[in-house]
């Protein structure tokens, strides 16, 4: 557990999403997955908040890199929660 929390703790102040501006709470993991016969791969991103209670995921089909698509999604989400 506390592995896997310093693992998605750093993709949010080092990793993929460090420039997406998380929060300082937030647990995330990105990731990208290539379809075959899609233009674009399918972006996602997990994430969540122990100090909100929260969890939220978000998958954008055809889309690009994880971070780059799915990440402003559970940016703007999280920040209205």
């Amino acid at each position: 557990d506390e592995q896997l929390k310093t693992m998605m703790r750093a993709v949010v102040t080092s990793g993929t999403t460090a420039g997406i501006g998380l929060g300082a709470n937030v647990y995330a993991k990105t990731g990208t997955a290539d379809i075959q016969g899609q233009e674009q791969p399918n972006s996602w991103l997990i994430a969540f908040d122990p100090a909100k209670d929260i969890a939220v995921g978000c998958l954008v089909v055809n889309a690009g890199y994880g971070a780059s698509f799915a990440g402003p999604e559970v940016k703007a989400f999280l920040d209205r929660v």
